[in-house]
């Protein structure tokens, strides 16, 4: 149910509609290029209204991402993982309230969280051990070509 900048279906809406109507379980990820190249308006932060009928039809089966993996934060401070999070903030400017609040925090807080049994560390119920920190935290220098290590494991 995905795109990517080398592929492009005009009817992803249909599509993706065609989808949840057959499939009771889909989920889908809004995540990546799909906000920006297909879900929105070209050069705006506004959704399709092809799509904004879809998210009031099947406001359960949408979730957020961003794709962003491994380095969230740069090497000077600067938040990776920020704009590509609030970019979706214009679904509470444009879909219904409970819409907005299911695809922007309900769903994946539903899917992934409600029945997580977190595992415990020591007791009767441990699951796991706790080891110490032991992985180099290394952040990428994009323009320099190099990675960075200041000393911090996790």
């Amino acid at each position: 149910a995905g795109a990517s900048r080398r592929t492009h279906q005009d009817d992803h809406a249909e599509m993706i509609e065609r989808f949840l109507d057959k499939f009771a379980k889909l989920i889908i990820d809004i995540s990546w290029v799909v906000w920006e190249d297909v879900i929105c308006e070209p050069g705006k932060n506004k959704p399709k209204e092809v799509w904004l009928k879809l998210f009031e039809k099947h406001p359960t089966r949408f979730t957020m991402g961003s794709d962003q993996v491994g380095q969230f934060i740069g090497p000077v401070g600067h938040n990776y993982l920020k704009p590509e999070i609030i970019k979706y903030w214009a679904l509470a400017e444009y879909c219904k309230p409970a819409t907005a609040k299911a695809i922007l925090y309900d769903n994946a807080q539903r899917i992934w969280f409600d029945d997580w049994d977190v595992p415990q560390t020591d007791g009767e119920n441990a699951r796991f051990r706790q080891i110490p920190p032991c992985m180099r935290v290394e952040t990428l220098m994009h323009n320099q070509g190099y990675f960075q290590f200041d000393g911090e494991y996790y």
